[in-house]
């Protein structure tokens, strides 16, 4: 796991977008700061043409999109627990670290099977996972200040 700052983000995010990669959001919109890559996704989409996917409540929900549009770049997004760190924190994990901090109550089904099944259909795919450290996982719409205030930061980054 590498931990990054907001400019190192907004650096890999950029470098990534630049090569083509499709970023894939992954969250709900009911529990609080889960909602942090789907509301990025939501913003980026609305400042320039980058190819973003909302996935809703797991990863399942959109993996018929990513393999029938043979989508070899994916950097996906979500929320992720990882004690010691501070909210909004940036961090790229290895696919072999997913299951151990990726929430697993808002997937249907574990992230690390869809990962293998996604690897397994296309291949060669590329995958980057970015998780961003949560305050809170509570039954709520608004997202904590700190995680608000990181996706406004990178959107704006990103948006230059």
């Amino acid at each position: 796991m590498r931990v990054l700052s907001r400019d190192d983000a907004c650096r890999v995010l950029k470098a990534k977008l630049v090569d083509n990669f499709t970023i894939v959001c992954v969250g709900s919109e009911l529990r609080s700061d889960d909602m942090a890559a789907l509301e990025f996704c939501r913003k980026l989409r609305g400042i320039k043409p980058f190819r973003v996917i909302i996935c809703e409540y797991g990863v399942e929900n959109c993996i018929g999109e990513i393999v029938d549009n043979n989508i070899k770049k994916i950097v996906l997004m979500d929320a992720a627990i990882i004690g010691g760190l501070d909210p909004a924190s940036i961090v790229v994990l290895d696919l072999n670290e997913v299951g151990d901090y990726m929430p697993l109550s808002t997937h249907t089904l574990p992230l690390p099977l869809l990962l293998k099944f996604i690897i397994e259909e296309l291949k060669d795919v590329e995958i980057v996972i970015v998780g961003i450290v949560v305050n809170k996982l509570d039954i709520d719409t608004e997202m904590s200040p700190q995680v608000r205030n990181l996706i406004s930061s990178l959107v704006d980054c990103l948006s230059k």
